[in-house]
C-alpha cells in the first residue's frame, strides 16, 4: 500500500476555496450585523498603525460603535468598554448606553488609547 501526497495544484486549489469561503463568511456576519442595527446611527472606530482612528470619537447615547481591526496584528479593547481580542480584520460591534466619557486602551499596546465621548 502506497500513500499519495497531493501534488502543488490542488492544494493551491483547496486553498484559494477555503479562503473563498472564509470571505464569504466574514462577509455574512458583517451584513447582519447592520441589518440588526439598521436605524441607528453607527460610528467606525479602527485599528490601524498601533492607534485608535479617530483617537476621540462624540455620539450620542443609543448609537453604535464598530471596532475594526485594520491592522496586521492583534489588538485588544479594555477599558470602560470591555471587547476582548481582534484577530486582523476582525470587527466587533457594541452599542452606546450611557451618557459620559468611555476610556478604553490596547492593553497589548499601551500607547494605543481611545475615548469615545457619549451625550443624551
Amino acid at each position: 500500500m502506497s500513500i499519495k501526497t497531493p501534488n502543488c495544484a490542488k492544494l493551491l486549489i483547496l486553498f484559494t476555496f477555503l479562503l473563498f469561503v472564509s470571505g464569504c463568511i466574514h462577509q455574512a456576519v458583517d451584513e447582519i450585523a447592520e441589518e440588526e442595527i439598521s436605524g441607528q446611527k453607527i460610528h467606525e472606530i479602527e485599528m490601524r498603525d498601533f492607534k485608535f482612528v479617530p483617537a476621540s470619537l462624540e455620539v450620542e447615547t443609543g448609537d453604535y460603535v464598530k471596532f475594526i481591526n485594520s491592522d496586521r496584528y492583534t489588538h485588544n479593547v479594555k477599558g470602560d468598554i470591555e471587547l476582548g481580542l481582534f484577530a486582523p480584520g476582525e470587527f466587533k460591534t457594541t452599542k452606546i448606553t450611557e451618557s459620559g466619557e468611555i476610556s478604553y486602551t490596547c492593553t497589548i499596546h499601551s500607547d494605543m488609547n481611545g475615548l469615545i465621548i457619549s451625550s443624551s
